[in-house]
């Protein structure tokens, strides 16, 4: 499995959306891409190699979804993984994205510096 998966679609179209898989292991993105080939999904889906903490060749304000599973508590820097989500996340003013919005400042995170 990959430790962040990112997933992005068009409204606009009927296509399904795609989703891209990032994994620091390059031996954990060679078991997902046969998993997606047994599959038929390498239409669908790609896996790169890719560090949470760092998600610089990820544009921001693009995905509608990100999530990331028992990853994260392998991860030191938790609230640095939390900002790069934040900021490659799709700011969707239409869909009332703005209580998750609220509920991450609730929370406190001062040591973060994604803008």
């Amino acid at each position: 499995s990959t430790s962040t998966s990112t997933s992005t679609s068009t409204s606009t179209t009927n296509h399904p959306p795609t989703i891209l898989g990032l994994d620091p292991s390059i031996n954990m993105i060679n078991v997902g891409k046969q998993k997606i080939s047994q599959k038929q999904l390498s239409h669908l889906i790609t896996l790169d190699i890719g560090d949470a903490r760092n998600l610089a060749n990820l544009p921001t304000n693009t995905y509608h979804a990100v999530t990331m599973s028992f990853g994260i508590r392998n991860v030191p820097e938790r609230s640095q993984v939390l900002c790069e989500i934040h900021r490659v996340l799709l700011l969707d003013h239409h869909h009332n994205n703005h209580n998750h919005h609220n509920h991450h400042n609730h929370n406190n995170h001062n040591n973060h510096n994604h803008h």
